[in-house]
């Protein structure tokens, strides 16, 4: 519905890989705030030619603010685009 009403939300997307140790890590993060939408596209393969692959969903993102945080640098970055005017 989101898509439909053109509806802003904010979202946290964190990425984990498999640590040196074994468990999963979340090794970074992003942050966006005031996004809304733009597009979303869903592949999926034919079932029989290319049962070896999975479905995808890709989804493209308009926003206003975004953090970047690789937590096991420890770092981090920070982008805005306010109203031109």
């Amino acid at each position: 519905m989101a898509m439909a009403n053109r509806e802003k939300v904010n979202c946290i997307i964190n990425f984990y890989r498999v640590s040196d140790e074994g468990p999963h890590e979340k090794y970074y993060t992003v942050q966006i705030e005031d996004c809304e939408i733009a597009e979303l596209m869903v592949q999926v393969p034919h079932a029989v030619l290319e049962n070896q692959i999975e479905p995808v969903e890709q989804m493209a993102l308009r926003y206003q603010t975004i953090r970047w945080t690789h937590h096991l640098a420890n770092t981090s970055g920070y982008a805005f685009w306010g109203n031109e005017e």
